[in-house]
Formats: C-alpha cells, sequence, structure tokens
C-alpha cells in the first residue's frame, strides 16, 4: 500500500520540477529576447553610424531625423560639423585649427546645437593627428583640446571612454601646456587671418534679391528629402556668386551650382565621416570631389543672410543674440578656404 506521504512528497517534487522546467523556459526565452533586442538595437544603430560607445542617443537621434522633428537647420548643422571634422588634417588651411574649433564651439553654444558626440569626435580626431606626427604645432594641439574641454564643462556633458582618455592625456601633459602658452602669440598670422575672413566672409548680396532668398528659404524648409520641386528657383547662384576664386579652376560664371537638400547633405557627410573614421582618420583621395560638392552646399546655405535666428535652435525674439554673426561670417571664411585648399593641394575640379 501507497504511503500518503510518499504522495505528498512526489505532488511537490512534481510542483518543484515543473517550475524549474518553467524558470529554465523563461531564462531562455529572455535570453533569446535579450539577443533579438540586441540585433535590433544594433541594426538600429547601424542606421545612424556610432562613432563612440553605443549609445540609445544616438538611435533617438536617427529616429527624429527620419520622423523629421529635426529643422532642415539642424542637418545643415550637423553637416558643418562632419565636413569640419573630416578636414582637421589638411594642410596649407588660412584659418587654423584653433581658430576653427573655437568658432565651430561657439557657434553650437549661440545656436544651441547638440554637439556632445561631435565633441568627443574631434577630441579623438585630434589626438590621432597628434599622435601620426600629422598636427605638427603642439601649441595648436594643446589650445583645440583645452577649448573642447571648457566646452564638455560648460555644456555640462558627459565624455564617453575614449574621450575620457584624450582628456587624461591632455591634464597628464598640462605642464607642457602651460610652458606652450606662454609664447606670444604671431601677431602678424592673426592680423592674417583677420584679414582673410574680412575678405571672404560675406553673405549674399541681397540688394534687389530679397525676393529670390524668400523663395529659396520656402523651398529649403518644405523641401526634406529627395531632390528641390522647383530647380528654377534655387537654381540661381553662380559659382562667382559663391565665390569669385573658382573662376581659375575652370568654372564660368554662366555655370549654376545646385545645392544638396539638407537630408541629402546631412546622409553625404555623415557617410563621409563614418569612411574617414573607418579609416583611422586619414582622407581617402577618391571623396574629395564628395568633400567639395558638400562644402560647396554648406557655403551656399551659410551665405544666405536670410536665415538668420533660423540657426538658433527654439529662438526666442526675446532673446538677445552676441556673437552670431561673427561666427556665421567665419564659417563662411572656413568653407571657402576649405574649397581652396582641397582644389589647390589635390588638383581637384569640380565638373
Amino acid at each position: 500500500m501507497n504511503n500518503p506521504g510518499n504522495n505528498i512528497i512526489n505532488i511537490n517534487s512534481n510542483v518543484i520540477n515543473a517550475k524549474e522546467r518553467n524558470e529554465e523556459t523563461d531564462k531562455k526565452n529572455n535570453l533569446e529576447n535579450i539577443d533579438k533586442n540586441k540585433d535590433q538595437f544594433d541594426e538600429d544603430l547601424n542606421l545612424f553610424g556610432s562613432y563612440e560607445i553605443k549609445e540609445i542617443s544616438d538611435i533617438i537621434e536617427e529616429n527624429f531625423i527620419m520622423e523629421r522633428f529635426y529643422s532642415p537647420y539642424s542637418l545643415i548643422k550637423f553637416s558643418l560639423l562632419n565636413i569640419i571634422a573630416i578636414t582637421r588634417g589638411f594642410e596649407n588651411k588660412r584659418l587654423s585649427n584653433l581658430k576653427v574649433i573655437e568658432t565651430i564651439c561657439n557657434f553650437c553654444v549661440i545656436t544651441k546645437t547638440l554637439a556632445r558626440k561631435y565633441m568627443n569626435i574631434f577630441l579623438n580626431i585630434f589626438q590621432s593627428l597628434h599622435d601620426n606626427h600629422i598636427l605638427k604645432n603642439k601649441k595648436e594641439f594643446f589650445k583645440c583640446m583645452h577649448i573642447i574641454k571648457q566646452y564638455f564643462e560648460k555644456s555640462k556633458s558627459i565624455p564617453n571612454e575614449e574621450t575620457a582618455k584624450a582628456l587624461n592625456y591632455f591634464n597628464e601633459n598640462q605642464n607642457e601646456f602651460e610652458n606652450i602658452n606662454k609664447v606670444d602669440d604671431n601677431i602678424s598670422e592673426e592680423k592674417s587671418m583677420f584679414k582673410f575672413i574680412n575678405d571672404n566672409g560675406k553673405f549674399f548680396d541681397e540688394k534687389n534679391k530679397k525676393d529670390k532668398f524668400d523663395k529659396i528659404m520656402k523651398i529649403i524648409e518644405s523641401t526634406f528629402s529627395e531632390n528641390y520641386f522647383n530647380k528654377t528657383e534655387i537654381n540661381t547662384i553662380t559659382y562667382k556668386e559663391l565665390s569669385t576664386s573658382y573662376s581659375k579652376h575652370g568654372i564660368k560664371d554662366k555655370d549654376n551650382f545646385l545645392p544638396k537638400t539638407p537630408i541629402n547633405l546631412y546622409c553625404s557627410s555623415n557617410e563621409l565621416l563614418k569612411e574617414y573614421i573607418n579609416n583611422n582618420f586619414k582622407n581617402i583621395k577618391d571623396y574629395y570631389e564628395e568633400i567639395i560638392y558638400d562644402t560647396l552646399s554648406l557655403l551656399f546655405y551659410f551665405k544666405i543672410p536670410s536665415v538668420g535666428e533660423k540657426w538658433i535652435e527654439n529662438y526666442d525674439k526675446k532673446q538677445e543674440i552676441k556673437g552670431l554673426k561673427n561666427s556665421l561670417l567665419t564659417i563662411i571664411a572656413i568653407l571657402v578656404n576649405l574649397i581652396d585648399v582641397i582644389q589647390d593641394d589635390f588638383k581637384i575640379k569640380i565638373i
């Protein structure tokens, strides 16, 4: 005869075993779900491209862009940061890296641009250029690092792991930076930069063209992707109006330039930046023509005087603007110089 106590033990044992099996099944399912979510996470991440530790902010940024939460001007600003990043190692620039980074940091602060990720990129680029002896001016290197460090402190941004290493290198060599910083700046070089900005940092002439620029602004703001709906309205800016220096490269005054739309410009410049980083911060000559096209597109947008306060995120008309115009004119001069540097040094022609 069976012992009732044994039946209770068997029942309890079965219940325990069933519970353990269920827990194992749940654990297995959870692991599978984690793997699936990770795969989806990686897939989503690859849509935008990451240049630092994988962060949810990158996915959000991509989704915001695709869902059109960012304005066309935000995409143009991100495109500017992409192009500035990939051209830091170019030689014979009339405006030093120090002047460029100082201008970009000020511009991002004034326009409330979310640039933390890009500051991480800039810091890593300068560290790499210094380590590979591409950026040979130590004073310029340390000052650029110092400006970016100040940006992180002022914006209360948390650097990623790679950026933290670069900042640690800077902190460990603080004495060297202070000694280099005591050396007087080259006054003649400063005057030369100021003259170049004054000569080249200019908006399009708005005389008798207000209606034309108003139409162009409407096209920019209404077109997010693909090509412009009405090319006849925007295809009115000549190379001569972009810069008088292009005629020496075989560009005729009558030739018109059609810029990339903000989303196409962002996608193109973003791909260029990914290639640049994947190539260990070395430029690939095959991409120079694309860099010129993107830079010309940026120059087109930044030279439009009507944009004005639209560069500022969530602009409040009561807010006082200081430094925006100076930043814009310096950015225009930087872009003009970049085109000349690439064309002259690398013998690239625009077709």
